[in-house]
């Protein structure tokens, strides 16, 4: 079973899986692990722009139930990848960017003494991960839950000259996506369900990266990710295999 948001449902990479209205890939990671486990019996619910709240309540998308509507007593294992879209990584990304980027100028990071608020609000929306996972666990007691965290999207100080984003604001992005897998895997541990280590298995592959290597791009010029900050096919390939690597631990 796999729940999430647009990172889980590979939105867009072709081919579509032609379920529904939320742009799933075919070939997104949940797909890959299902077909390289042979998991006879696998449900993918993931959604672009899936929110947390959209476990338990119709998504926005039409024709789109509840996630947690797909959860079922004997559910064996379940997948979920979810916060990006609470937090609003992708619009802070779309904030930061700037066609005139150098390596020192700043659209979004916030300058010295001011708040961090994209900050506060990854803090503040952790205890929802651990409401996520008790009503798992009520409606599927004997399921293993792995909470998957997000890849690495861009180094330190960026690549000004390949993406359109100034060197703090690049720094600033990443810092946050790292705050938001670190709050995942705090809430996994504390709740004692697994956490997939995404970013390491990403990292040296992000938007600065050659197209040869790109796992994850910022702004999608590689053809293959066409939302900012989202995997590739290729980044589907690499989650499945971390996934992949879990399980099999």
């Amino acid at each position: 079973m796999a729940l999430g948001d647009s990172y889980s449902a590979g939105t867009a990479i072709l081919p579509l899986s032609g379920k529904g209205q939320c742009g799933t890939s075919a070939i997104n990671y949940p797909s890959l692990v299902a077909k390289k486990l042979r998991i006879k019996n696998f449900t993918d619910v993931t959604c672009g722009a899936a929110k947390v709240g959209d476990f338990t309540k119709p998504q926005p998308v039409p024709s789109a139930p509840p996630q947690f509507n797909a959860l079922r007593k004997d559910t064996q294992l379940v997948t979920v990848g979810i916060g990006g879209n609470d937090i609003k990584l992708v619009e802070l990304a779309a904030s930061c960017i700037n066609p005139a980027a150098t390596a020192t100028s700043r659209n979004c990071a916030p300058r010295p003494g001011q708040k961090d608020k994209v900050g506060a609000t990854i803090d503040a929306f952790a205890p929802q991960y651990d409401k996520a996972i008790a009503g798992i666990r009520a409606r599927s007691p004997k399921a293993r839950i792995l909470l998957v965290g997000y890849p690495f999207a861009i180094r330190q100080g960026g690549c000004p000259g390949r993406q359109p984003l100034g060197g703090p604001d690049a720094t600033y992005i990443q810092d946050k996506v790292s705050q938001l897998s670190r709050v995942i895997k705090e809430r996994a541990e504390a709740n004692g369900v697994e956490y997939v280590d995404i970013e390491s298995a990403t990292k040296g592959h992000d938007a600065c990266a050659g197209a040869e290597s790109q796992l994850v791009g910022v702004v999608p010029t590689d053809g293959q990710s066409l939302t900012p900050l989202h995997p590739n096919a290729a980044g589907q390939r690499t989650m499945a295999d971390t996934v992949i690597k879990q399980l099999e631990h």
